[in-house]
């Protein structure tokens, strides 16, 4: 399995590559001017031209690129031009916020999807499946920028029962990680429902039963080879997230990367915009990884080249 994974990282490569090179030519594309925006509109000509010369932006965009690579390679991601820090420090600081919420993000999904997918998938027709089915339609068409506030109106603002913003107060995490988990959830139990109906299903299966094997235990095993798909979803689902917890962390004010990403744009911060779309891809190839690792250690088969 370290053979394959290996091989998987030393893949991760170029696509981080590619991905950054996309990114900096978006960025460099979007109108604005970052120095205008950070010294005013009333600044004088000359002082505009000597801070755009200090800051690099006065060269020609492939100088620009060279140098941001050779900074990748070193580990050097430059500094925010906002900011005036070093855009790794800000990363660092805003990561632990994006990772806690993306973690609460998928347990409170999974610990909703295990369960109702089973029950729906125990009982087809049933009166569970049907509301499940119709719940994950719902929760499908419903974008967090909407269901977002519709939480803080009803937990917060109605009831009082929960935070309206910021990460500090008791259950602040809670209303952020139900906004994103609701459609994951709905999704990975209506996966996870079909996957175990088509195992229970399989030859395997009824060969199992005839031989006298209880419909428990019969059970278990279509589970286990129907979580396969699912933990591929998870790793799926991660882009989503990540792009949710873009409005949620504003909506919410939430102190993580998203936030920090909406922001830099707003300031034309080309730093700090790259090392923020390069963090998201990293944090995505992370998941999906890990994702693999553990459908390889289900089936082993799957490390074979």
């Amino acid at each position: 399995m370290s053979g394959y994974l290996l091989r998987r990282l030393l893949g991760a490569v170029p696509l981080l590559l590619g991905a950054a090179t996309l990114v900096f030519l978006l960025v460099h594309l979007v109108p604005g001017d970052p120095v205008r925006l950070m010294l005013g509109a009333g600044a004088r000509d000359s002082d505009v031209s000597e801070f755009r010369n200090r800051l690099g932006l006065d060269r020609p965009i492939g100088e620009q690129y060279l140098r941001f690579v050779g900074g990748l390679i070193r580990g050097d991601l430059g500094t925010s031009l906002h900011y005036q820090d070093p855009v790794g420090a800000l990363l660092r600081e805003r990561l632990p916020s994006t990772v806690r919420l993306a973690a609460a993000t998928l347990l409170v999904a999974l610990l909703a999807a295990v369960p109702a997918g089973l029950l729906a998938a125990v009982r087809p027709g049933g009166w569970w499946d049907r509301l499940s089915t119709a719940i994950a339609s719902l929760a499908l068409a419903m974008p967090s920028f909407w269901l977002g506030p519709l939480l803080v109106l009803l937990f917060s603002i109605r009831l009082r029962w929960l935070p309206v913003s910021g990460s500090e107060a008791p259950g602040a995490l809670v209303l952020p990680a139900a906004t994103l988990a609701f459609p994951i959830a709905s999704l990975l139990a209506r996966l996870l429902c079909v996957s175990v109906r088509d195992q229970a299903a399989a030859a395997y299966v009824t060969a199992a039963r005839a031989r006298g094997l209880g419909r428990a235990s019969a059970l278990l095993h279509a589970v286990r080879n129907a979580i396969g798909p699912v933990v591929t979803m998870v790793g799926l689902q991660t882009g989503s997230l990540l792009t949710g917890a873009i409005l949620t962390e504003t909506i919410f004010a939430w102190p993580g990367l998203g936030r920090l990403l909406v922001r830099a744009i707003t300031y034309r911060d080309y730093p700090l915009v790259e090392g923020c779309v390069l963090a998201f891809a990293i944090i995505y190839m992370l998941a999906n990884l890990a994702c693999d690792a553990v459908r390889v250690a289900l089936d082993p088969r799957l490390a074979r080249p």
